[in-house]
């Protein structure tokens, strides 16, 4: 049995040079490879940092990510809350229950956004002196932001102004609030769907 030929990269294969050679009678083989490669590599980081990063209106509009050809709108999503002032939630375990009295903008918005919160224990006693940890999170999208979220107590008993929420592209957020009091943690999830 004969050996099999050699396989054909480009157009080196002995088959392939005439007609290689008919097009550009000065072509070498491989002589565009490094070219074509610098190339690709180009496209390939360019979309890499229009899905990840940069400017996120241009690959966003209206509430529609823009997600290999597939538009999504969270509007109707059954995972988002419906915002209204004084909107209320049991924690994951039970211990705690979280208010959010206001937000603002009202309802949550693409952007900067400071939330006042109320924190009551399980026999409705106002929280006070608890350690929060606030992170928000894209869920479809597989991210959150760089900009933490500032804490500080509110004028009211088991108060608390969270500041520099940044919901920085539109789609659906979760915002997980951990509870760290007396001796005990617990977290909330506020989920809002973010227009652009």
């Amino acid at each position: 049995m004969a050996p099999l030929p050699p396989p054909v990269y480009g157009a080196t294969h002995p088959n392939l040079l005439p007609l290689a050679r008919e097009r550009s009678p000065t072509m070498q083989p491989h002589a565009h490879r490094p070219l074509f490669l610098l190339a690709a590599s180009a496209l390939a980081l360019g979309a890499g940092s229009v899905a990840c990063g940069g400017d996120h209106d241009d690959m966003h509009d209206g509430g529609h990510h823009h997600d290999g050809g597939m538009a999504m709108n969270c509007s109707d999503d059954p995972r988002a809350d419906t915002y209204a002032a004084g909107l209320e939630k049991a924690s994951e375990n039970g211990h705690f229950t979280v208010t959010l009295r206001t937000a603002d903008p009202a309802p949550p918005a693409k952007g900067d956004n400071t939330w006042t919160i109320e924190i009551r224990d399980a026999g409705g006693t106002p929280v006070e002196g608890a350690t929060l940890t606030v992170t928000p999170w894209m869920p479809d999208h597989g991210h959150g932001t760089s900009i933490d979220v500032q804490v500080a107590a509110g004028s009211d008993p088991g108060t608390y102004v969270l500041s520099s929420i940044d919901l920085r592209m539109p789609g659906l957020w979760e915002v997980t609030i951990e509870i760290d009091a007396g001796g005990v943690t617990d977290s909330v999830v506020f989920a809002f769907c973010v227009e652009g």
